[in-house]
């Protein structure tokens, strides 16, 4: 692997090193230059350069250059823009293997339009696009286009997010930006804020988009008074496909594989009738025959244990070998576009998309183990739990999306999006393995199925009232619901020590648990640009703007165990598969009951509401733009959670947690050139308590054989950042920048646990502060000047650094980086493209340095006898992809995805001092096969 990396190094030098050569063409002549206005020296991107009377020409670039090869002769340059009057350039001499350097400045047409403005919105789906959009920014942005999506053939959000600098992904959908983990994101989806998708932490889950319906995505990294101020590692803007140009339809279908899943043994739980589109059917539906909350009568009234036992749950407990997931995964798209002329200055557009998948994959052979403080006197990991996993997944997703555009005239518009996603997960997990510290060995099996459900909508409209001012305005609606019934979670055991002994079944760890999660976010904002007149130096633009936020989260559980009257006639009972046993005549007050443990405890309410405003001023000073402001938002949020854990006892109480803050920032860069820019940025920010961290209810985790429980103690964590940057651009479509970043934490808030018998319990805590620092570089470029032509390099790199601090009185905690941070990330890739063959072939690799998913501690403040941290180790992921477009219409793609098939590894590291000096240890949490992937698919477009 040191060696692959060693190359990619060198690849990326020589490249680097070649920015700024120049490949002569053998025969013709080359005219070169800059396209500026004249009256500010801004360069002009997309303006025309031709030869008069031959159909020759180019346009500029990002940087307002251009360059255009001809053969040798005498001519007349012809540069045009639109709104600006076209010259001509007469007499311009070439010759064979020289240079002519042509600096155009245009002049603004003297021409009125009648006031017409041009409005158009930016179009970011290219790399050239992006990477103008970046140049371009007050911010510190970074980003990916669609048009790179297509190049590494990445299948949804979460895939594609990763490629973009100093991001990483955990648990294949949450993203984590510069070392901090979800939590300090904020994500929104074309302008309007998007609800969090699970019940215990803020965190989107990026799987849920396919890439299909993305046009871009982009971060920004500063903070800005018009975003909202609860974000430090990124502010995430997830934009799906506008209304094309050129309307017409596209259809897409695809198969995949993956060698660990695929034409093998995979086993899965009962399952329901559309479990392939992503929806329960009701199958796993708590009966409405089942008492709400009413344990209490439920174990009193024998003749309604006996129903409820025999007819409120789906009593189906057989698992079986389902071949039909063994076959290759399938992936369907299809999207249709097109812009209507009503008049003249009228138009309408209208984007429909659709798309479905249905995947399966297995996980054999999964070391899993929860491990306690090393035993020193016995040289060996002191295990709670030591398990082996096979887990078998079967998901399927259905999406649709509808755009529509209303031009009204040049410059006022209206756009109405709408997205909704649904997927739908069953998962079957066995287990097998000891349970030390109650001295038994363990069968367990774990039936989940989970749906989510995620919609999106956003009305929103654009008005140029002149050349001065604008307005925007949004109203936004967001609804997410997380559904798990019928949870179900089956334990046998054996003495540890009687390896002939029958297993039993352990009916009280027999359990069934519902729970559903609703979420919906209500936003708008208006947001107000207009430019001063009358400055001679400098061209000032105010920016002001309101900014409103209505959130409500229900979460809701019911859990349940088993009761075994045991007598003599069914005493073997205990002995017999799950399947056997909940049969109808075993089921009721002679046999096995169902016991309603829910408490009311376990479940909660909670609002928040957000009111913000904002003013900025853009103060473009020659080569110096200064973008500064400050942002005022009032918080509060509402938890209400249950006083009694009976079910009977509804009384509840209101927390409530609520803030007050000025967040200033400030923006600032510098051309150094048309090519070379300076950066930097300072803001404050906030990472406030989430609903689920507040709440006291608890849950158990069977990943982590835990339970997770909140702390209403939490404080707002207040971040101060700081950002610098130098970017290059050294010609169209390429580019290179290095940023340097410091941020600094106020009461930053961690994971925490403390132990339990038989375990742990997983809360929240605020450490005493943290700090973050790292280099980032970013660089795309074009091989043809060391001889590789067709070929692109793409390289994005970061290296992190934080600590986190605790309180001198919390002797248990230790200085450690920030949980979920990696010291390192690398993502490069190497891009093959032929006009002729129309042909693109990618070869991708991506690698982070080992992070923190676990926190571990000190035991009684003995530094000497400590529970690890589990840090996941570094995995280098290598991918190829292709596109080969057949004809006009058809296009066939395919991929190769983690060809290296390198082990998920969490592991602790256990150090200690004893006789013979200072001990290490590594010690396996976690550990499996991911398996290679394949993909291959066709579209064809109309």
């Amino acid at each position: 692997m040191r060696t692959l990396n060693l190359r990619i190094t060198l690849l990326f030098l020589i490249s680097v090193a070649g920015f700024s050569s120049f490949a002569q063409q053998g025969g013709k002549g080359i005219i070169k230059g800059i396209v500026k206005d004249k009256s500010n020296a801004e360069t002009l991107v997309g303006a025309t350069i031709s030869i008069k009377g031959l159909p020759v020409g180019t346009s500029t670039g990002i940087n307002g250059d251009y360059q255009l090869a001809v053969v040798p002769g005498t001519y007349t340059i012809v540069v045009s823009f639109i709104s600006y009057e076209k010259i001509e350039i007469e007499k311009v001499k070439v010759a064979a293997g020289k240079i002519v350097e042509l600096n155009v400045d245009l002049e603004e047409s003297s021409k009125k339009l009648d006031a017409v403005v041009v409005s158009r919105r930016r179009k970011m789906n290219t790399e050239m696009s992006m990477i103008t959009s970046i140049k371009s920014s007050q911010l510190v942005t970074s980003g990916v286009s669609s048009q790179q999506i297509a190049k590494t053939q990445d299948r949804d959000a979460s895939e594609v997010v990763r490629r973009i600098p100093g991001i990483s992904i955990i648990d294949d959908r949450f993203i984590v930006v510069r070392g901090l983990s979800q939590r300090y994101n904020n994500v929104w989806m074309n302008g309007a804020a998007v609800p969090s998708s699970e019940a215990d932490s803020r965190a989107f889950s990026f799987d849920m988009i396919p890439s299909s319906q993305l046009d871009n995505i982009t971060i920004v990294k500063s903070p800005a008074p018009e975003y909202p101020a609860d974000f430090s590692g990124g502010f995430v803007q997830i934009n799906t496909k506008d209304v094309a140009e050129n309307g017409g339809l596209e259809i897409s279908y695809g198969l995949g594989l993956n060698d660990q899943t695929q034409f093998k043994e995979f086993r899965m739980a009962p399952k329901g009738k559309l479990d392939f589109l992503g929806f329960d059917d009701g199958t796993r539906k708590l009966s409405s025959i089942v008492p709400y909350r009413m344990s209490n009568e439920l174990s009193s009234n024998g003749a309604q244990i006996n129903a409820v036992s025999k007819k409120g749950f789906n009593n189906d407990w057989a698992t079986s070998d389902d071949k039909s997931f063994s076959r290759p995964d399938q992936r369907f798209s299809g999207m249709w576009n097109r812009k209507f002329s009503i008049t003249s200055s009228r138009s309408l557009g209208v984007n429909v998309a659709a798309n479905y998948s249905n995947s399966s994959k297995a996980i054999h052979n999964m070391e899993n183990a929860l491990i306690g403080s090393y035993d020193i006197v016995n040289d060996r990991p002191n295990y709670f739990f030591k398990y082996v996993d096979n887990q078998f997944n079967a998901e399927s997703k259905f999406g649709a999306m509808l755009n529509l555009s209303y031009a009204a005239n040049e410059k006022n518009s209206i756009q109405f999006r709408n997205l909704i996603n649904q997927s739908g997960k069953n998962r079957l997990t066995e287990r097998e393995g000891d349970q030390f510290n109650s001295g038994y060995h363990q069968k367990k099996e774990e039936y989940i199925y989970s749906s989510r459900l995620t919609y999106n909508g956003q009305l929103a409209g654009s008005h140029n009232f002149d050349e001065k001012g604008k307005l925007t305005w949004s109203a936004g609606y967001s609804y997410s619901n997380k559904n798990q019934p019928d949870r179900r979670t089956i334990s046998y055991d054996r003495n540890i020590n009687s390896s002939n002994d029958p297993f039993e079944m352990d009916f009280n760890d027999t359990k069934r648990r519902f729970t559903d999660l609703s979420e919906h976010v209500m936003s708008g904002g208006v947001n107000y640009e207009y430019k001063l007149s009358g400055w001679d130096l400098i061209k000032p633009t105010l920016k002001a703007g309101v900014y409103g936020e209505y959130k409500k989260r229900d979460y809701d559980t019911r859990s349940f165990y088993y009761i075994f009257n045991e007598t003599p006639a069914n005493a073997s009972l205990k002995y017999q598969p799950a399947s056997d046993i909940f049969t109808s005549q075993n089921l009721g007050t002679n046999g096995v009951y169902i016991y309603d443990e829910t408490r009311n405890t376990d479940n909660y309410k909670a609002s928040n509401t957000l009111g913000a405003g904002y003013v900025g001023i853009n103060l473009p000073i020659n080569k110096l733009n200064l973008y500064g402001g400050v942002r005022y938002e009032q918080n509060q949020m509402t938890v209400t959670k249950y006083l009694s854990m009976d079910p009977t006892d509804f009384s509840t109480k209101d927390s409530k947690y609520s803030s007050t803050d000025f967040f200033p920032s400030l923006n600032a860069s510098y051309n150094i050139s048309d090519k070379q820019l300076l950066r930097l940025a300072y803001g404050a920010t906030v990472n406030r308590p989430e609903f689920r961290e507040l709440s006291t209810s608890s849950y158990y985790d069977f990943d982590i054989f835990s339970f997770v429980i909140g702390n209403d103690k939490l404080k707002n964590a207040y971040i101060q950042n700081v950002d610098f940057r130098y970017e290059v651009y050294p010609k169209s479509g390429e580019m290179f920048s290095v940023a340097l970043f410091y941020k600094n934490f106020k009461n930053p808030i961690e994971s925490t646990y403390y132990e339990n018998a038989g375990g742990y319990t997983y809360s929240f805590t605020n450490a005493k502060s943290a700090n973050n620092v790292g280099v980032e570089v970013d660089a795309k470029k074009n091989l043809d000047a060391i001889g590789l032509a067709n070929f692109s390099l793409s390289l994005n790199a970061a290296y992190i650094y934080s600590r986190v601090q605790f309180d001198g009185n919390n002797s248990l905690e230790h200085s450690r980086p920030m949980q979920g941070q990696s010291p390192y990330l690398i993502n490069t890739g190497l891009f093959y493209q032929n006009e002729r063959y129309k042909l693109n072939v990618g070869l991708l690799y991506n690698v982070i340095g080992e992070r923190i998913v676990g926190v571990g501690r000190k035991v009684n403040g003995n530094s000497n006898i400590s529970v690890p941290d589990i840090y996941e180790q570094p995995r280098n992921l290598v991918d190829v992809t292709f596109n080969v477009k057949l004809s006009r219409y058809i296009t066939l793609n395919g991929a190769a995805k983690n060809i290296l098939n390198e082990d998920v590894l969490l592991q602790q590291t256990a150090k200690f001092s004893s006789a013979k000096g200072e001990q290490t240890r590594n010690q396996v949490k976690q550990k499996y096969t991911p398996g290679r992937s394949y993909s291959l698919g066709i579209s064809v477009k109309f």
